[in-house]
């Protein structure tokens, strides 16, 4: 098993490989701030890279989000 140490602040979220958040959409904003995110919602799959953002458009489903790269996955969301 490889462990990686990665710092993050208060207000970020930190996803290792194989792990996967669902995600309330309510128009907030995601910003990838460390790795590359798969998004899924909607039936759209979406990557974002680091230093890149979407917005979760509000809708019904919930987005899932996970890294897509053999690497941690840090990103923020900003409310709408």
């Amino acid at each position: 098993m490889t462990l990686s140490l990665v710092w993050i602040a208060e207000d970020e979220h930190l996803l290792e490989v194989g792990e996967a958040q669902s995600i309330e959409r309510l128009g907030q904003t995601l910003s990838v701030l460390s790795g590359v995110a798969w998004i899924s919602f909607d039936g759209l799959d979406l990557m974002v890279a680091a230093g890149e953002e979407i917005v979760l458009v509000p809708g019904l489903d919930a987005a899932v989000i996970s890294p897509l790269e053999a690497q941690p996955l840090v990103y923020c969301l900003c409310s709408a």
